[in-house]
C-alpha cells in the first residue's frame, strides 16, 4: 500500500464481541451499591476517557479492554465489587461509533429467540455478520416499516354483541 496505509476491511459486529480468549477480563454485570456515598472520582473518569475506544479500523477492542481493566484495577472501594466499578466506568471508555456498536449489541442480545430469528432472516444471515452501520440501517428500516404497516397485534379489535335494554 502507498504511504504506509493498510487495506483494512470494515469489522462486523461479531468481530467486536468475539474476543481473543485470555484471562484479562471478566463479565461486567450491574450490581446494587449499598453505599450512600459511592462516587467515582473525576480523575478516574478522565483516565478512562484518555483511553477511549472509537471503533476505528485500527482500534483493537481487546487491547482497549486490557487497558480499561488495568485502570479499573487501580481503585478499590469498600463494599463495592470490581465488576460494579467496571460497569459504571465502561460507558466513559467509548467514543463516537463505539457507542452505536454497544447499543446494537445490547439490543440484539435482548431479543427473544423468535424475534432474533426474524431479524437474522431479514439480514440474510445473522445480524452479527453486518457492520454496525449496516445493522443500524436495517433495524431502522424494519422499525419504520413496522410503524407504517400495522399488524394484527397493533390494530384495535372490534367488539360485537347483543345489548339488553331495560323496560
Amino acid at each position: 500500500m502507498a504511504n504506509g496505509q493498510q487495506d483494512v476491511q470494515p469489522r462486523t459486529l461479531k468481530d467486536y464481541v468475539r474476543p481473543i480468549v485470555n484471562d484479562n477480563y471478566s463479565c461486567i454485570r450491574c450490581q446494587t451499591i449499598n453505599a450512600n456515598n459511592f462516587e467515582l472520582k473525576l480523575a478516574l473518569i478522565n483516565m478512562v476517557q484518555q483511553a477511549q475506544f472509537s471503533r476505528l479500523p485500527l482500534d483493537d477492542p481487546n487491547i482497549h479492554l486490557a487497558i480499561f481493566l488495568e485502570i479499573c484495577d487501580t481503585i478499590k472501594i469498600n463494599s463495592v465489587t470490581e465488576n460494579t466499578i467496571r460497569l459504571r466506568l465502561f460507558s466513559f471508555s467509548l467514543r463516537n461509533n463505539a457507542r452505536d456498536w454497544l447499543q446494537v449489541q445490547m439490543f440484539y442480545n435482548g431479543l427473544n429467540g423468535q424475534t432474533r430469528t426474524i431479524v437474522d432472516v431479514a439480514v440474510g444471515g445473522t445480524l452479527m455478520s453486518k457492520t454496525v452501520e449496516g445493522a443500524t440501517s436495517l433495524l431502522e428500516e424494519m422499525t419504520l416499516n413496522n410503524y407504517q404497516w400495522p399488524t394484527k397485534r397493533t390494530m384495535a379489535k372490534k367488539v360485537t354483541g347483543i345489548h339488553e335494554l331495560g323496560r
